[in-house]
């Protein structure tokens, strides 16, 4: 994450997902911070009807942001994917 020309920091994700008939949908999310990213996220996740349980893979830069222990968007969703019942 690089800070803009005001020094705010921003982050996108993009999300792929493929169903069982090879039909692809693309999202892309932005924040500026880890519980913000993670509502935007979430949102996103809701509204194409995944399961957060289905996430393959994440891949980050080290952004505190991503990364945080305590409000980073890795802690919040493993944190809402095991209270759901799942694993990540």
């Amino acid at each position: 994450m690089n800070p803009d020309a005001t020094d705010t920091v921003q982050v996108a994700i993009f999300i792929r997902d493929i169903d069982r008939d090879y039909t692809v949908a693309e999202e892309l999310v932005g924040a500026a911070g880890g519980i913000d990213l993670f509502l935007s996220l979430t949102q996103v996740l809701v509204q194409c009807v995944l399961n957060f349980s289905n996430i393959s893979a994440i891949t980050a830069d080290g952004a505190k942001s991503i990364t945080g222990k305590k409000i980073g968007v890795i802690t919040l969703l493993t944190f809402d994917v095991n209270a759901s019942g799942s694993n990540i």
